[in-house]
C-alpha cells in the first residue's frame, strides 16, 4: 500500500510541475537603452535603463562616469505606452512609447522629448 501511495505522490508531483511554463515575451522594449547629456553646468550625464522580460529592469546614472544611482524598476505595457515605475525611490514614472527615426530606436515621453536611444 505505501507504495503506491508514493508513486501517486510522484506522478501527481511530475504531472504539477509539467504544466508550469513562463510564458516567453519578445517584446521590442528588451535591451538595453541609453541617454547621454554633455553640458557646461552639469558635466557629462549617462542614464541606462536594461529591460529584462520579466516586466523588470535596473536603472543606472553616471556623472563624470562616477556611478551615483542605481536602482530597480518595473515596466508595463498598456495601449502602446510603455509605463517604468521606480519603486524604491521617489524618483516619477516615465510613461514613454517607441518611435523609429533614420534607423534609430528611440523612447520618446508624452510631450515628445526623447528619453532613451537603443544601444
Amino acid at each position: 500500500m505505501k507504495k503506491r501511495l508514493y508513486l501517486w505522490a510522484i506522478i501527481s508531483i511530475v504531472s504539477a510541475s509539467n504544466c508550469s511554463k513562463i510564458p516567453e515575451n519578445n517584446d521590442p522594449i528588451l535591451g538595453i537603452w541609453s541617454n547621454d547629456v554633455r553640458n557646461e553646468e552639469n558635466g557629462y550625464i549617462r542614464q541606462e535603463w536594461i529591460f529584462n522580460d520579466v516586466y523588470l529592469g535596473r536603472f543606472h546614472q553616471y556623472h563624470n562616469h562616477q556611478l551615483v544611482v542605481i536602482t530597480d524598476f518595473g515596466w508595463s505595457l498598456e495601449e502602446g505606452a510603455y509605463t517604468i515605475s521606480y519603486r524604491t525611490t521617489d524618483m516619477p514614472d516615465d510613461v514613454v512609447h517607441m518611435e523609429t527615426k533614420e534607423d534609430a530606436e528611440m523612447l520618446v515621453d508624452l510631450g515628445g522629448k526623447v528619453l532613451a536611444r537603443r544601444e
